[in-house]
C-alpha cells in the first residue's frame, strides 16, 4: 500500500517538475497543495508527527479534518483570485507547498 501511495504522489508531483514556467499558476499551485495534503495526510495516519510549526498549531486547534478543509478552502481561494495574485508571491507560495510535498515524500520513502 505504501508503494502505490507514494508512487501516486510521485506521478502527481510531475505537474511540479516544470516548476520553473508555471510555479506563478493556479494549476501548479493547487497540483503542489494537492501533494502536500495527500503525503501529510498519511505521513500523520501512519503515526509521523507534522514537522511544520504552522501546520502543527493549525492541526491542534481544528484537527487533520480541519486542516485539510482549510487546505482545500485555500486551493479554491487561490483558484478563484489567481489574478489577484501576483505572479511571483504566488510562485513562491506555491515552490513552499512543492517543497513539502518533497520533504514528505522523501520521509514516507524511508
Amino acid at each position: 500500500m505504501k508503494t502505490i501511495i507514494i508512487s501516486m504522489v510521485l506521478l502527481a508531483m510531475i505537474g511540479c517538475a516544470s516548476i520553473i514556467n508555471t510555479a506563478g499558476t493556479k494549476e501548479a499551485f493547487a497540483a503542489c497543495k494537492t501533494v502536500d495534503i495527500l503525503t501529510t495526510a498519511y505521513a500523520m495516519h501512519t503515526g509521523l508527527a507534522e514537522a511544520n510549526p504552522i501546520g502543527k498549531a493549525i492541526m491542534s486547534k481544528i484537527g487533520m479534518t480541519g486542516w485539510i478543509g482549510l487546505s482545500v478552502g485555500l486551493v479554491w481561494l487561490v483558484w478563484t483570485l489567481e489574478k489577484e495574485i501576483s505572479k511571483p508571491v504566488l510562485a513562491a507560495v506555491t515552490v513552499g507547498t512543492c517543497a513539502a510535498g518533497i520533504s514528505n515524500t522523501a520521509i514516507l520513502a524511508k
